[in-house]
Formats: C-alpha cells, structure tokens, sequence
C-alpha cells in the first residue's frame, strides 16, 4: 500500500493505493481558518494517523512544496508536510519526497498542468474527485 500527500494551506488531499494501482481510499483534510494553527496541525495529525492505522501503507510519498507565494502560506504548507512525514515514520513507512512534476512524469508518463493530470486521473479513477486528491493519487502512483 502506498499513500500519496498533497498538502496545502487550506486543504490537504491524501489518497491510498494498493500495489495494483487500485485506489483503496482518498481524504481531504481542510483547515479550518478560524481556529489557531497548531490546533489545524492537531486535527491533521489525528485524521492522518487514523488513516494509516487503518491502511498500514508501506511508502508514503509528500509532494514537495513548489510555489513561492508568501512566507505564511508556505510555513503552512510546510507544516503539514512535516507533520504527514512523523506520522509517516512513526507507522514505520518509508517517506519519500517529491516535486509535483516528477510525480506526474513518474505517474503519468510525462508532466503537465495541474488541471491536465487530474482529467487523466478522474478518467481512470473516478470524475468526482478532487484536485487535491487527483494530486495525491500521483504522488501514491509515483511511489
């Protein structure tokens, strides 16, 4: 089993897939704003770590924080980053890292626009799904 993380500062995709490409489930955690962070980063913790109790996944791939849009927004990003990769270690899976582009051309066959990739992958998998969980589904695929 393999788990994809794409975080984000307002929500996070998460997806499961199995070793047949299957996907098994997908998550969006979304913060909520109005509380304090370190409360948002709890609440991510406790819903990742159910997941992977659930799904014992032995590699979890983390998309890599790619854009520079202001210093707050990419503290956060990188918050829950760090967070899905102790949750990840403590479940004693191994964590890779990478860039959302080398995801899709691993996943994919080739890189292309956000918007792009999640079409090929609601194709496949389902066309209710969203950009964030079309993201994390390639980064599981990349795994």
């Amino acid at each position: 089993m393999r788990c994809g993380v794409d975080p984000a500062s307002g929500t996070t995709g998460i997806a499961f897939v199995d070793d047949n490409d299957n996907v098994v489930e997908t998550a969006v955690f979304t913060a909520n704003k109005k509380l304090p962070i370190a409360s948002q980063m709890m609440l991510f913790h406790k819903m990742f770590t159910v997941l992977c109790k659930k799904h014992k996944p032995r590699i979890v791939v983390v998309e890599k924080v790619s854009v520079s849009w202001n210093l707050d927004t990419v503290r956060k990003i990188a918050y829950y980053e760090a967070i899905a990769m102790l949750v990840a270690e403590k479940h004693k899976a191994t964590v890779l890292q990478i860039n959302v582009g080398s995801a899709r051309k691993k996943a994919l066959g080739k890189n292309m626009p956000k918007e792009a990739a999640a079409e090929v992958v609601r194709e496949k998998y389902g066309q209710l799904l969203s950009l964030d969980e079309t993201d994390a589904i390639v980064c599981a695929l990349a795994g």
